[in-house]
């Protein structure tokens, strides 16, 4: 599998989705309108539309979309059991496929991506950063991995608590073979630690 191949792969995954940033729950005062709400006092009136004002007698406030940024980290089993496949692809080549797509359109919204490819541990690891390099940087680890060890998922968590620390959407990318009741039963203490 050459980064060549991986990367048409993951292009022809990303190419149908339709292209845009995602849309943010919170209002803020940026570039992208949102909706009119009426003016209550205390409102700063720098932010009230006067045209629509003369036009309709009513005070009323423009709304703006804040934008978000989002971090994503891609985590990619690297295990021996992840080297096994019924077809073409090994179940390896599907995850990295799969992350590849994410970290694809990840860029294109100008989103913060990393990853990491672990097995028993973490053998190659990227913090999230924006930008064309750090994805393609990101695509030739995916690409050179090599599935070979046992999985540790509770490790995975341990070192995710000690090295991930700020919000990020984690995306976890495994088939779970030698994962036990105890590892996943972290899972829910890596959401309140503040990664989803």
């Amino acid at each position: 599998m050459h980064l060549k191949t991986l990367l048409l792969r993951a292009r022809l995954v990303v190419d149908g989705f339709l292209s845009g940033l995602h849309r943010s729950p919170f209002f803020g005062f940026s570039a992208e309108f949102a909706e009119y709400r009426q003016y209550v006092p205390g409102d700063d009136v720098r932010y009230v539309d006067w045209k629509r004002y003369g036009r309709s007698d009513r005070l009323q406030i423009k709304r703006f979309e804040d934008e978000t940024n989002l971090r994503a980290v891609l985590l990619v089993d690297g295990s021996g059991s992840m080297g096994f496949g019924s077809g073409a692809w090994s179940k390896y080549q599907y995850a990295a496929t799969l992350a590849a797509s994410l970290a694809l359109l990840f860029e294109h919204q100008r989103d913060a991506v990393g990853g990491a490819v672990f097995d028993g541990a973490v053998r190659t690891w990227l913090p999230p950063r924006r930008g064309r390099r750090h994805c393609r940087h990101l695509l030739a680890e995916l690409e050179h991995a090599q599935p070979g060890g046992r999985t540790d998922l509770q490790g995975l968590f341990d070192w995710i608590s000690q090295h991930v620390r700020r919000r990020s959407v984690l995306v976890l990318l495994s088939d779970f073979l030698d994962a036990c009741e105890r590892d996943l039963a972290a899972l829910p203490y890596i959401s309140a630690a503040g990664l989803d």
